[in-house]
């Protein structure tokens, strides 16, 4: 299980972060100041849902806003962007799409921090010794990537040039 987990970590990372820059860049034809002002690609498909119509962002949604960022200044921050937005208008069903997109974002988002814990959890329970040593995520993806090598006769199984694949690491694999 933790060779899958491995696997669609690494398949949703890609799919998030393409998916997040899909979103940034079809929202940004309507609000492109946004993307300079957060960096973050889960919370700027967060704000893209949130602010939907930046005609329609005033200071009376300033408090949820705050809430959304953290940070009252960069609230305010993206307020006045709003007002002052070199942005297109989008149509009512463009909105919408990128509301359902950037929902997408959030979800897979929130599913892969989910099956990362898993992978925390697994490692912790197959290898203790080896997770808390040199960590989970390292544990878990320099051992699989080790003994994927291995077993498909890329490398020899002690291989000089790559630091996790010592000899002996993976006895009995």
């Amino acid at each position: 299980m933790v060779i899958q987990a491995i696997f669609l970590l690494d398949t949703l990372d890609k799919d998030v972060n393409s998916f997040a820059m899909r979103v940034r860049e079809w929202y940004s034809w309507h609000f492109p100041e946004l993307a300079k002002i957060v960096n973050d690609n889960y919370l700027y498909a967060k704000l893209a849902k949130f602010i939907d119509d930046k005609s329609k962002l005033s200071e009376d949604k300033l408090s949820e806003l705050t809430d959304l960022l953290g940070d009252e200044d960069k609230a305010k921050e993206v307020v006045e962007a709003a007002k002052a937005s070199m942005g297109q208008d989008l149509s009512p069903i463009d909105l919408i799409n990128v509301q359902q997109f950037a929902q997408r974002v959030m979800d897979l988002s929130e599913y892969r921090k989910k099956l990362h814990e898993y992978l925390i959890t697994k490692m912790n329970d197959i290898a203790p010794n080896l997770a808390s040593l040199i960590g989970e995520m390292v544990g878990s993806s320099s051992d699989f990537s080790c003994w994927q090598s291995h077993k498909s006769g890329q490398v020899p199984f002690f291989h000089p040039s790559d630091p996790w694949c010592r000899e002996g690491t993976l006895q009995g694999t």
